[in-house]
């Protein structure tokens, strides 16, 4: 083959391999972030934004510095897909006339988990994967999760705790798609993100009106001889 025709080939092959080159780091990079990505978020490298705010609303709530009769706002930093869910002691989670459902009602409920963080005291966990997206046939949201982590809390959540005034105070009193002002927690508390449909049948908020990181009220208070903490919407946490 000619030496001129052997230049004017391997200048017409040059841009082919430059382009399958660059897509295919191109094609690379995006596989690198998406794994990263997933792996963030089961807390496989480093914390996850859910992790750290668990783990700093535990620190807060368990903090000496924390007195009783104090109220102080948490800022809330929660991935997509994931929930982080507290847990009285010795009590299952439950929402009542959440999603629509009328006062009163069982709507969504999640076994209180058997880890030794959990066994004997308050606890608060985040599930990072495995929450239910669809209500599907069931009348009563038995929430499951894929991948759940706790922490201890050495003192007890309120409970039980109405939601519907304190919906009312931080967002208005305008009806809400999907969500009760009606609503109520037993046993703990819930704050969820973009799960799916049935998020505010799990969590008894108003999933359209949640802006992300959420600000909530934490509060600590003395009934009764016996020390309770609260995490809720808005001010009182602690009737």
């Amino acid at each position: 083959m000619p030496q001129k025709n052997l230049r004017k080939k391997a200048t017409t092959l040059m841009p082919e391999s430059l382009v399958r080159i660059l897509i295919t780091v191109i094609l690379v990079v995006a596989v690198i972030a998406l794994v990263k990505k997933g792996g963030e978020a089961a807390g496989l490298w480093g914390k996850s934004q859910t992790a750290e705010s668990a783990e700093l609303l535990v620190a807060q709530l368990n903090s000496v510095e924390f007195k009783p009769g104090e109220s102080r706002q948490q800022l809330l930093r929660i991935d997509d897909g994931t929930a982080v869910i507290g847990f009285s002691k010795n009590s299952d989670y439950e929402c009542y006339g959440c999603g629509s459902d009328p006062k009163g009602k069982l709507s969504a409920k999640l076994k209180r988990p058997d880890s030794s963080e959990c066994k004997d005291s308050a606890c608060i966990c985040v599930c990072y994967s495995g929450l239910p997206k669809i209500l599907g046939n069931q009348n009563v949201v038995d929430i499951s999760c894929g991948k759940l982590a706790c922490k201890k809390l050495n003192i007890d959540i309120i409970t039980p705790l109405e939601l519907g005034e304190l919906i009312k105070k931080r967002y208005g009193s305008g009806l809400f798609t999907g969500s009760s002002q009606t609503s109520s927690w037993k046993g703990g508390f819930m704050y969820i993100r973009n799960a799916g449909e049935v998020d505010a049948k799990m969590s008894g908020l108003p999933k359209e009106k949640l802006e992300w990181p959420l600000t909530v009220i934490i509060e600590k208070k003395i009934i009764n001889g016996n020390s309770f903490i609260g995490v809720c919407p808005e001010r009182p946490c602690i009737p």
